[in-house]
């Protein structure tokens, strides 16, 4: 569980939920900050200051990224660490056209793998009632949360790129944004 505090800790378990929080995004970045490097990007307008813009980098990410509380030293750990990815690549890239966000989502998805990871835990009553009481952050609505984010500011082009360590999340999400941009 996620919850737990800092002596009952397994360490397996500590460093499964830091690689997928800080190394899964570091591991994105590699894969897909290369080719938006070497992309031509577009120079949008007078706020581009001559910067071809290349793209957008979204960093999912929660509170634990700012503080952590009682017992959520384990998500705390892995969330500072991609906050800290983050502003690396926003201080490295941005020159270079690149836009790097790390956006706090506090919610819970309604998905598949929440649903399992609930169930596992004790809990999938719960995310049932929750899920029935529509109380839970459907995919779409994070669709189009990333998509509102890359598309606000006038002087951000590019491709945008999620980076999120949850693969039924991005795989869904991805189909909803590419619906919602061909749409727009």
């Amino acid at each position: 569980t996620l919850r737990t505090t800092v002596l009952d800790i397994d360490p397996a378990e500590y460093c499964a939920t830091f690689n997928n929080n800080a190394l899964g995004a570091l591991l994105c970045t590699q894969a897909v900050l290369p080719k938006m490097l070497a992309s031509e990007g577009v120079v949008l307008d007078a706020h581009s200051k001559g910067v071809a813009k290349k793209g957008t980098l979204l960093y999912t990410s929660a509170s634990a990224a700012f503080r952590s509380t009682a017992t959520s030293a384990m998500l705390a750990a892995g969330k500072m660490a991609l906050r800290g990815l983050s502003q690396s690549v926003a201080k490295e890239s941005g020159k270079q056209g690149i836009h790097a966000v790390h956006l706090r989502m506090d919610c819970t998805y309604e998905s598949p793998r929440n649903q399992a990871m609930f169930e596992a835990n004790g809990m999938g009553a719960y995310f049932s009632k929750q899920s029935e009481a529509n109380k839970l952050a459907g995919i779409e609505a994070l669709a189009e949360a990333l998509l509102a984010r890359h598309s606000r500011a006038p002087h951000v082009g590019g491709a945008l790129t999620w980076c999120d360590w949850d693969p039924e999340n991005i795989a869904e999400t991805q189909q909803v944004v590419l619906e919602r941009a061909s749409a727009g």
